[in-house]
């Protein structure tokens, strides 16, 4: 792994050849696969493999890029 974050409930990984990983659990979004469901085993995060370092909070995580962009997945609010 290049870079590793542990949340409250998840975890976000780099691995060393550039692709992102995520595992836990993923009520608000936080895994970054467009789902809100948990997971129990680390789940690859799309197809890019450009990602450089990783943060994670209480309920969200945080990737940048190697072309230096920034990434975050956070709560999904539904207002009705």
């Amino acid at each position: 792994m290049v870079a590793v974050a542990v949340g409250a409930n998840h975890t976000i990984a780099v691995k060393t050849d550039g692709t992102l990983w995520t595992w836990g659990i993923n009520y608000c979004g936080q895994l970054g696969d467009g789902t809100t469901t948990h997971r129990n085993i680390p789940t690859c995060v799309g197809v890019d493999s450009k990602w450089k370092s990783v943060a994670a909070g209480w309920d969200n995580s945080i990737a940048l890029k190697t072309d230096g962009s920034l990434w975050a997945w956070d709560i999904i609010v539904t207002v009705n």
